[in-house]
């Protein structure tokens, strides 16, 4: 209980000095779950959701029932956890929600801090209205381009859940990688699959931690969406934003 009792104290002290800033993700995940688990060493209870959801965007991503899932996670820490997630969104999206048209830049700004720094394969799913106005954002980890499909199945149900006209698919790498035949094949195959059922497919983006490639940017993607999707081009390579934005 006292060794606990030190250890949670060093680490607010940490926290309180920093800011954050050069906490590692499992100090800081312990640090919340302190609040909800106040007596118990819940460093064990961290790695085992940074193992299963791959990071801390994967953790806040997930419902309570995943999360809880997790030996020893009970409802309150998938509340506490879920109610991060959600704050987090609300402040990261607000500026979309102001009735601005998205473009690949607005895209890259919401998707870095959600999918960087992953330690697995992982999906994002971005859904938007008629307009190009933000709905909803999905994380999917443990997935790559061999289970194509499934990444598109689960596009289109987060699509019908927000009542959406397009989306935007994000596939983001643990390590640097330049955009690969496969990925420009999936993302003709998801923008037909996805038309198929009403769904306009308005960019795929490549995150790695070097860079970002937006194939909407690079004219790639096959001739749909006309007007949105020439209002949706920044046009020229993204830049990774930094951490703050």
């Amino acid at each position: 209980m006292g060794e606990h009792h030190g250890h949670r104290g060093r680490l607010r002290e940490r926290y309180a000095g920093s800011g954050g800033e050069g906490m590692e993700d499992l100090d800081l995940l312990e640090l919340l779950l302190c609040y909800s688990i106040p007596r118990r060493d819940v460093r064990p209870m961290a790695k085992s959701l940074l193992e299963r959801f791959g990071g801390l965007a994967g953790i806040f991503d997930s419902n309570a029932a995943e999360i809880m899932e997790i030996t020893g996670v009970g409802e309150n820490s998938a509340l506490l956890l879920g109610l991060t997630g959600s704050i987090r969104d609300l402040v990261r999206s607000r500026d979309t929600r102001t009735g601005a048209r998205f473009t690949s830049r607005d895209a890259l700004r919401f998707l870095s801090p959600r999918l960087r720094g992953i330690s697995r394969e992982s999906f994002g799913v971005v859904c938007l209205d008629g307009g190009g106005r933000y709905l909803s954002f999905k994380s999917v980890c443990d997935l790559d381009l061999s289970r194509g499909d499934r990444v598109i199945d689960i596009t289109v149900n987060q699509a019908a859940l927000s009542k959406a006209d397009t989306v935007i698919l994000a596939h983001a790498l643990p390590c640097a990688s330049p955009v690969r035949d496969l990925d420009y094949g999936f993302a003709r195959a998801a923008d037909a699959a996805l038309a198929s059922v009403g769904l306009l497919l308005l960019d795929y983006i490549l995150l790695s931690p070097e860079e970002a490639v937006s194939l909407a940017d690079r004219c790639y993607l096959p001739p749909r969406g006309g007007e949105s999707r020439a209002a949706y081009r920044s046009l020229g390579r993204l830049t990774l934003p930094g951490p703050g934005l």
